[in-house]
């Protein structure tokens, strides 16, 4: 069956586009064969989008806009990239405000991504998705200025969800990571403030990772290595740490900090391994070794 490919390259000056790709290729009927759609809308100036597809039945949305640009306060030298092989991916792409930077990379079939980057003013965010394997998903969301997420997932049902909102314009911002390899791992990043550091590397099966932070400086590592392990870590206030490392399975870490200059660090390697940790006030310090 000879490919169809699809690729768009838009730099766009206050204009909308909108293509569909309906030819069926050698040997596939039309009713049997339904083609890529891409949808790619910016106002503003300078907004760039590139799309390719090559496999069957890709979707793909991308729309840019926002509030500083030169003409009619739309939005400026936003930057989407989606590349799509295999067959039924989905993306959708919503950058909104100035410089900001979205790319998506599926592979396989059947994998869902979708990035929504700032309101109105926003600036300099960026988001990357890669996925290979068969219905992954991932969602990041991104608020205000300059924070970064990542998201990269191999293997089957996967589920990445990062939140990053710096609550004021002009900030700083945020980092979040997420990489899973395996199947049915779950990870969840919230971040609500600036310069706030969470990173997520699940290997395994059916793993569940959260992450909250809110405040200032906070900084989250999580690595679990094995099936069937939890993590859950919350952190409230400014400049925390939190590590938690689990290699096994069926293990359990719970680690809760509200204050300022807290650190907990939990290393579990073997099965079964339950920790706990509360921490309120400040300058606390906890180690968790279970073997």
């Amino acid at each position: 069956m000879k490919k169809v490919i699809l690729s768009i390259s838009a730099m766009l000056f206050g204009t909308a586009m909108c293509l569909a790709q309906s030819t069926a290729p050698h040997g596939a009927s039309a009713s049997t064969y339904v083609a890529h759609y891409s949808s790619v809308m910016s106002t503003g100036n300078g907004n760039d989008a590139t799309i390719s597809q090559v496999g069957t039945q890709h979707q793909s949305n991308v729309i840019q806009d926002g509030k500083n640009g030169l003409v009619l306060g739309d939005g400026w030298k936003n930057e989407a990239w989606v590349t799509q092989t295999g067959l039924n991916q989905v993306a959708v792409i919503g950058s909104h405000g100035d410089k900001n930077d979205a790319r998506i990379v599926q592979k396989n079939q059947f994998n869902i991504a979708t990035i929504d980057q700032g309101v109105g003013y926003a600036e300099k965010n960026s988001a990357t998705a890669r996925q290979d394997g068969v219905k992954n998903e991932s969602m990041q969301t991104q608020r205000f200025d300059k924070n970064t997420a990542l998201v990269v997932q191999d293997g089957n049902r996967n589920e990445a969800v990062q939140d990053q909102r710096t609550m004021t314009n002009m900030a700083k911002g945020s980092n979040a990571v997420i990489r899973q390899d395996g199947k049915r791992n779950r990870a969840e990043q919230t971040q609500k403030g600036e310069k706030n550091d969470a990173r997520t590397v699940q290997t395994g099966d059916f793993n569940d990772s959260e992450t909250t932070q809110t405040g200032n400086g906070n900084d989250d590592i999580t690595n679990q290595t094995g099936d069937y392990n939890m993590s859950w870590t919350i952190q409230t206030g400014d400049k925390n740490e939190a590590i938690t490392r689990q290699n096994g399975d069926f293990n359990m870490s719970d680690i809760t900090q509200t204050g300022n200059k807290n650190f907990a660090r939990v290393r579990q390697f073997n099965d079964y391994q339950i920790s706990t940790v509360t921490q309120m006030g400040n300058n606390n310090g906890a180690n968790v070794y279970q073997f």
